[in-house]
């Protein structure tokens, strides 16, 4: 039987993850922030993220119109959440965490090491309203070499779900999957 809960409180029912970072670059100076609203657009390889003038690291989005987006895998988790919980504005994340980086090869903004998958995107659109960025993968690169493959989602009241069990079941939906996938 269904009970009344607080409407602020029905985004913890929603909240898809994974955690991910975002990487930017502001006056020069490399950023990560961590993020968990997000959402692919349909098979189109856009991709939204809620942000705004909040987060230190939007300014940087804003001003090269790109950033880049990593998807950690379950070993980086302690490292993703306290890199969540400290401003690029304040310190520099990859010599404070012994992040590993590099510049992407369409967008100046970082990549890190160490995660499942990085795509480097252009800002196409920002839907001020309901502080919604949408951003196109202009460059997609996956490390398979990493041994744990799991991502993490944020239940968003500092607790988070590990992936688990995977449940094929393709074959009832084949038809409506793009090619290729």
């Amino acid at each position: 039987m269904y009970k009344e809960m607080d409407i602020n409180k029905a985004f913890l029912a929603l909240e898809s993850g994974p955690v991910i970072l975002i990487g930017s670059r502001f006056k020069g100076k490399d950023n990560l922030m961590t993020i968990s609203w997000q959402m692919p657009n349909e098979f189109s390889g856009t991709i939204a993220i809620t942000t705004g003038d909040w987060n230190y690291s939007f300014k940087g989005i804003m001003e090269n119109k790109a950033c880049t987006i990593m998807v950690p895998d379950s070993s980086m988790i302690e490292t993703v959440v306290k890199i969540g919980a400290v401003s690029g504005r304040d310190c520099d994340k990859f010599q404070m965490f012994n992040l590993k980086k590099e510049s992407g090869k369409i967008v100046s903004s970082p990549i890190i090491e160490g995660c499942l998958c990085a795509f480097e995107c252009e800002v196409l659109d920002y839907i001020e309203k309901y502080s919604i960025l949408i951003l196109k993968v202009v460059r997609a690169l996956c490390d398979e070499s990493l041994g744990d493959k799991r991502v993490y989602h944020a239940v968003g009241d500092g607790r988070f779900t590990l992936d688990g069990e995977t449940i094929n079941l393709r074959s009832l939906m084949e038809d409506k999957l793009p090619l290729g996938v």
